[in-house]
């Protein structure tokens, strides 16, 4: 394993060797989890060894990616959703290809995404025995519709039509609703002339007329749309902003729980009547839409960070601690997620979880003093003092 070059991607392995460039080389922090990549590059050692290098790049890459247990591609998921729509995924034909398109970013992370779901399919499709087989004839030097057939017992077409469906479950499970198309002002205003019955048109010009201290046009647009379809999402978060800034937010309130009655998935009127719940200090009702939220829509909005916010604000520790765990768990290589995480156990005396924590922390940045100092005591509280003391040595 050698330390790598400045400036270099985070890991690279050729088989037998593994190269990791130093955090520190280039004179700055490159904050990235060393572990995460270790495991990763390990992966592909492992991989790549056993199969003599005849395994493709998607199932190598893919079972890489599984290995680090992140969710870290989780954020190419609406790339995923658009490219699905627009019939232009990547299938075995023209997935490799995609890994080394270093000037298209975006084809690179949906590539890395895609290697990961075929992993995932397969899995789901003929068992974590499935891609044990599938190695073993690739290793065979079978290609890729020869393989298929031998280890899973299925033509490729047919292979690729479940793969296809599967990625649609993945896309409604994860990827949020599609946006509206962005549109300026004076687009929108003709929008709504042209097609004055349009409910989504208006409450979305509305919106814009709210944001103009035009409250009483935006009134006027969604009280007309409400009068057709009472519950409507857009124009009752429009409508509760105007009776806000009115100081009535019991009606409000009563508006955003309509609609979120006709409504339940909808993830504009759930984030906003969370919001509204946090600023009344009712920090229970709060959570309880946010964690509605992130169920029915959870690719839709930052729920685990409103989630954060309110079990922070309501002195609920362990609540917290459960939001921010699976926030490192996204973004892997976020050092402050990982103190955090620390205190909170160690302060709530749970030092298995602080070292735990701790450590992560130290994978981020191995010379981080307030790491080490949370490691040491987490070590102390445990009576592991030959550990400690071996720790100790190395930091001197």
């Amino acid at each position: 394993m050698l330390p790598g070059l400045p400036g270099a991607v985070q890991g690279a392995c050729t088989g037998p060797l593994i190269a990791l460039p130093s955090p520190r080389a280039d004179g700055g922090a490159r904050a990235y989890n060393w572990a995460v990549v270790v495991r990763h590059e390990l992966t592909h050692a492992f991989n790549l060894l056993q199969t003599e290098h005849r395994a493709p790049v998607w199932l190598t890459e893919g079972l890489a990616v599984r290995a680090e247990n992140t969710k870290r591609f989780g954020q190419v998921a609406p790339l995923l959703r658009d490219r699905l729509a627009a019939g232009t995924v990547f299938d075995l034909d023209t997935i490799s290809r995609a890994y080394k398109r270093f000037n298209q970013p975006a084809d690179v992370m949906l590539a890395y995404y895609q290697g990961l779901l075929y992993v995932e399919w397969i899995a789901k499709s003929h068992g974590e025995r499935g891609v044990a087989k599938l190695l073993d004839a690739f290793k065979t030097g079978a290609g890729t519709d020869a393989a298929l057939k031998t280890a899973l017992g299925v033509e490729r077409p047919v292979f690729e039509a479940g793969y296809r469906k599967f990625l649609g479950e993945v896309v409604r499970e994860t990827a949020p609703r599609r946006t509206d198309p962005p549109m300026t002002f004076a687009e929108l205003e003709a929008a709504h002339k042209k097609a004055p019955g349009d409910p989504d048109l208006a409450a979305r010009l509305a919106g814009e007329y709210l944001r103009r201290d035009r409250a009483n046009d935006a009134k006027a647009l969604v009280e007309a749309v409400r009068a057709k379809e009472k519950g409507h999402p857009g124009a009752a978060v429009v409508l509760a902003r105007i009776l806000k800034r009115g100081k009535d937010d019991a009606g409000a309130r009563a508006v955003l729980e309509d609609a979120a009655g006709t409504h339940p998935g909808d993830s504009r009127v759930l984030l906003e009547l969370g919001k509204l719940h946090f600023e009344q200090k009712d920090y229970d009702r709060a959570a309880a839409r946010y964690e509605q939220g992130r169920t029915a829509a959870p690719g839709e909005a930052d729920w685990l960070d409103q989630l954060a916010r309110v079990y922070d604000v309501a002195k609920k520790p362990d609540q917290l601690a459960a939001v921010l765990a699976e926030q490192t768990v996204v973004n892997p290589d976020d050092i402050q997620l990982c103190l955090r995480l620390a205190k909170l156990h160690a302060n709530a005396n749970r030092p298995v979880d602080a070292e735990r924590f701790a450590l992560r922390a130290l994978h981020i940045d191995v010379l981080s003093a307030d790491a080490k100092q949370l490691l040491f005591a987490a070590l102390e509280s445990q009576k592991k003092i030959q550990e400690l003391d071996a720790l100790r040595k190395r930091y001197q």
